[in-house]
């Protein structure tokens, strides 16, 4: 059983003034207890630690399958296609395939690829070799060209990430590919990006379907209805191209038939999860009591959690159309918040303050973060008046934009008020996430941008997507609008896998600080109810994204 223990922090009286600020949004409770520690320990299993029962009849250890599994999806995907932005991750990754996947390990293994090597140590072109006989559920054949069909459609679509490298690819023989690279891979995440996140299809079958509404994949399950914004039903596949023995994990199908339903509202998914509808939910501060000793729902599903590496950050405009382009402004408003006050809003047992802009379970997070003494664990309101004093602030309304979404419409209420607290007046603008990139892209329509961005493996992946012009929503930019040459090169450099180094790191974590670039909200336990037929999960390395066909069910409920 892991234990997770929140650690404490130099706090104010910030949390009963913001009780009465905000009032119904959660904090109530926790303003009763302000003047206690803000050090508590809870006890749920970690789901990686999660095993099947060898004593019990399961999919691991028999040839059967689970009937049929239905599974509550958060999100509504406006498109199946495997290209496109808003795809569903779930259901995408059950129906299409890569070349390879990542394991939790670092390491590579081939689904589609055969085999792989470069041609010599200047590892500017690698030899990819494919399995011969893999078909889509169209029963289309994949050869070499609708390998390099499918990495131009993904690069076409505007979609594809860390190919700055990549040059081209060509067939060289029917089951043979090779990638030319305009120089050695350089990021950390290159390989990864290019090989593990181009889903192939056959250049017929894409053709010849409208993919939005009618994908085709190689993969283990077919789609066989889909009824847009409602469900998507899968079926395991009769003629799936793979041998039994050469099955990976991710590769399997052990549910005959998987049912998504898309429910956008958590307590209509709580609901279905108590009516025995869906499988699983995750559960907030709130709801978690219910299915805990002594609640309503004890014993009828197992609690499980994992740690999660995505973290919020408050970031602010930097171009010259905003107050916030003035750093005094920016610690102003850093010095005016408590970083603690975000956690207990969104519920203290499963989110926790961030002491840096990372969450503490990437990978190669430093223990000495942790004694950082910065504006992030600091509440001061004194200091944030001399901060607003020197910034010749006159009484102007801040646009704080947010993705629409609960987690971050409750930051975003978190942060105005406290800048009411302060004296700093503010506006909240919720938009849907198609809008968001395009809102934020423009700097003359925004002041504060409630951010998240994760990786389980480097904290320079984050800064990356956070601070660095090529995740910008701007051409030539980056989120903040922040120009600094130097600085750039800095995330370069300590992103590029040959100059990698944790003291590099440590230097970028340190310049966000000392230029105010952002304030970390906080990170999350992701606590979740199962049903008991749940034996062993499996997910996409780095997400919390489960492979439902691929996890192991009890057969004997």
């Amino acid at each position: 059983m892991r234990t997770i223990t929140r650690r404490s922090f130099l706090k104010g009286s910030a949390a009963s003034i913001l009780a009465v600020a905000l009032g119904g949004i959660g904090v109530n409770a926790y303003a009763e207890e302000a003047e206690e520690a803000a050090a508590g320990t809870y006890e749920w299993e970690l789901l990686s630690s999660v095993t099947a029962d060898e004593s019990r009849t399961s999919t691991a250890n028999s040839d059967e399958k689970l009937d049929y599994i239905t599974i509550g999806l958060g999100t509504v995907p406006s498109s199946m296609d495997p290209y496109s932005f808003n795809k569903s991750s779930e259901i995408t990754v059950e129906v299409f395939e890569t070349l390879v996947v990542a394991t939790d390990d670092g390491d590579f293994v081939g689904i589609i690829a055969k085999d792989w090597a470069y041609t010599d140590d200047t590892e500017t072109e690698l030899v990819v070799n494919i399995y011969e006989g893999v078909t889509d559920s169209d029963g289309n054949e994949i050869t070499a060209e609708d390998v390099v069909y499918s990495f131009q459609t993904y690069i076409d679509s505007g979609n594809a990430r860390d190919f700055d490298d990549y040059d081209y690819s060509e067939a060289t023989d029917t089951y043979q590919v090779t990638f030319h690279f305009k120089q050695k891979l350089s990021s950390l995440d290159g390989f990864d990006n290019i090989f593990a996140s181009t889903y192939i299809v056959s250049q017929a079958t894409y053709e010849s379907h409208n993919f939005n509404v009618d994908p085709i994949g190689t993969g283990p399950y077919k789609i066989t209805s889909y009824e847009e914004g409602a469900t998507c039903i899968l079926e395991a596949r009769d003629d799936y191209w793979q041998s039994e023995e050469n099955l990976y994990q991710s590769q399997k199908s052990n549910v005959q038939t998987i049912e998504y339903q898309f429910i956008l509202d958590d307590s209509m998914r709580l609901i279905a999860l108590e009516s025995g509808t869906i499988a699983y939910c995750a559960i907030d501060d709130t709801s978690l009591s219910l299915f805990e000793e002594g609640g309503d729902y004890a014993g009828q599903f197992n609690i499980y959690c994992y740690e999660d590496a995505q973290a919020q950050t408050i970031l602010p405009n930097m171009s010259s159309n905003s107050l916030m382009s003035d750093i005094n402004m920016r610690l102003a408003v850093y010095y005016a918040l408590d970083s603690e006050s975000f956690a207990d809003a969104l519920g203290s047992r499963v989110y926790y303050p961030c002491t840096v802009d990372c969450a503490p379970v990437v990978g190669d997070y430093q223990s000495d973060w942790d004694t950082w003494e910065t504006y992030n664990t600091v509440y001061d309101p004194e200091l944030s008046a001399q901060y607003l004093a020197e910034s010749g602030y006159n009484g102007e309304t801040l646009k704080i934009i947010t993705e629409d979404n609960s987690e971050k419409n409750t930051i975003a209420e978190v942060v105005q008020a406290y800048l009411e607290i302060a004296g700093i007046k503010s506006e909240i603008v919720t938009l849907d996430h198609a809008l968001i990139e395009n809102t934020a892209g423009d700097a003359t329509q925004w002041d504060i941008l409630i951010y998240s961005s994760a990786d389980k493996d480097y904290a320079i992946s984050r800064f990356m997507k956070t601070y660095a012009i090529a995740h910008g929503y701007a051409d030539g930019y980056n989120l903040s609008f922040y120009e600094n040459d130097e600085f750039q090169e800095m995330l370069s450099t300590v992103f590029n896998v040959d100059t990698y180094s944790e003291e590099g790191t440590n230097e970028i974590m340190q310049y966000i600080y000392d230029n105010a670039l952002g304030y970390a909200g906080c990170y999350a336990i992701k606590v979740g109810v199962y049903s008991p037929v749940m034996a062993q999960f499996y997910t996409v390395s780095g997400t919390s994204n489960f492979v439902i066909g691929a996890c192991e069910y009890y057969l004997d409920l």
